[in-house]
């Protein structure tokens, strides 16, 4: 049962990377002074419409958006995804934040 026993692997690794994700955003709410916003689902419709805006006709999906905020949030991350599957997309949105534009995917606006 190799592959049930990887699965399970997954899964408790996810419920795992969740719950350091959850503790960075309540840290981060602490330790800003309304620098960042209290309710994840604001930071990750901001990701979500930039990349839209960006990218007609795609969707960000849900582990892209995380990620892109575990970025911002300064954890360390590690990011495995077969090519092609969208594993750029958290990294440059991180990169247009640091440099005062909003990035996503391959393209960038100045804010």
């Amino acid at each position: 049962m190799l592959v049930q026993s990887r699965l399970d692997g997954n899964i408790r690794d996810a419920l795992q990377s969740k719950k350091i994700l959850d503790e960075a955003r309540k840290q981060a709410v602490r330790d800003s002074e309304g620098g960042y916003s209290s309710c994840s689902a604001v930071i990750h419709a901001k990701i979500r419409n930039g990349f839209v805006t960006e990218n007609p006709g795609k969707t960000a999906h849900e582990w892209q958006v995380d990620f892109a905020e575990a970025i911002e949030l300064r954890l360390d991350c590690s990011l495995l995804a077969d090519t092609g599957a969208g594993n750029t997309m958290p990294f440059i949105n991180a990169a247009g934040d640091q440099s005062g534009q909003d990035c996503y995917n391959y393209g960038c606006r100045t804010t």
